[in-house]
């Protein structure tokens, strides 16, 4: 879902995504135009008309509360219509330091505007997308209070940022982050993500967290998708993270990575066993 990056590349401005409180609420208006109302009490209009508006205050006719979400993911536009992704549902799978991080259940694609145009080529299109996120394991941060892109090394040594290696929504949450609409934003993994908690010789509380990222470069199935590309970007990378965090408040973690043979290569299939 996202144009290939460089290697450890990261959001130009840090500062652009900030935390917020982990709820929207998300109404669409007489005339298909999606309000999102944030719990600080911004306002995000969407529409097939005038684009991405952030605004204090709307219309009486957009302030109804409507229905809470989770978050969103983006926009894209696909060969005739636009559209939102909303989620709509999540569960909560585990903390890293107190920090809550949630795995992505239920999702909607809502077109903007009114009027849609429909074609077998865009419907084609939709059930593309739709088998992308029903297959995708999508984890993020509610209210953005712990960056799931960056392993803790990376968190505690560089300039607070994200990590465009593995934030696996970038590419359609840019038509928000151009517009000002950052505090809507919500970076977004493919991965897997668990913690749990033990105690262990007197009561004395631990966490162990287990976090996989895989990459958004050079990404496909196994097989079709090998070695290297033109930007040393190898197929179907991952960091796998443990981290343990002890009762005096020390924090332990191990960083793993993996990827394809980094050398030009590819594999060509058939039906015949050797």
């Amino acid at each position: 879902m996202g144009p290939a990056q460089t290697p450890g590349e990261s959001l130009d401005n840090p500062n652009k995504i900030r935390e917020h409180h982990m709820s929207f609420y998300h109404s669409i208006a007489r005339d298909g135009t999606h309000v999102f109302r944030s719990a600080e009490g911004k306002y995000l209009l969407l529409n097939g008309n005038n684009g991405v508006e952030v605004q204090d205050s709307v219309p009486a006719a957009f302030q109804e509360k409507g229905t809470a979400i989770s978050c969103i993911l983006g926009t894209i536009q696909l060969k005739l219509n636009k559209y939102v992704i909303i989620v709509t549902k999540h569960t909560i799978t585990g903390s890293v330091m107190g920090k809550e991080i949630a795995k992505v259940d239920e999702y909607k694609i809502l077109p903007l505007g009114q009027h849609t145009r429909k074609s077998s080529e865009e419907s084609s299109y939709l059930d593309l997308l739709h088998l992308h996120l029903n297959n995708a394991t999508l984890y993020f941060s509610p209210g953005n209070k712990y960056d799931v892109t960056n392993s803790l090394q990376n968190q505690y040594t560089r300039r607070p940022s994200y990590d465009l290696r593995f934030w696996w929504n970038h590419y359609i949450s840019q038509d928000l982050i151009e517009n000002g609409a950052e505090a809507f934003v919500t970076p977004v993994i493919y991965g897997y993500f668990k913690s749990h908690s033990a105690s262990f010789n007197g009561g004395q509380p631990l966490e162990f967290a287990l976090l996989t990222r895989r990459a958004t470069q050079r990404a496909g199935t196994r097989y079709l998708r090998r070695g290297i590309d033109e930007d040393g970007n190898v197929a179907n990378f991952n960091e796998t993270e443990q981290i343990f965090t002890a009762s005096n408040g020390q924090i332990y973690s191990f960083l793993q990575t993996r990827g394809s043979v980094p050398v030009y290569w590819s594999q060509i299939n058939n039906l015949k066993y050797r």
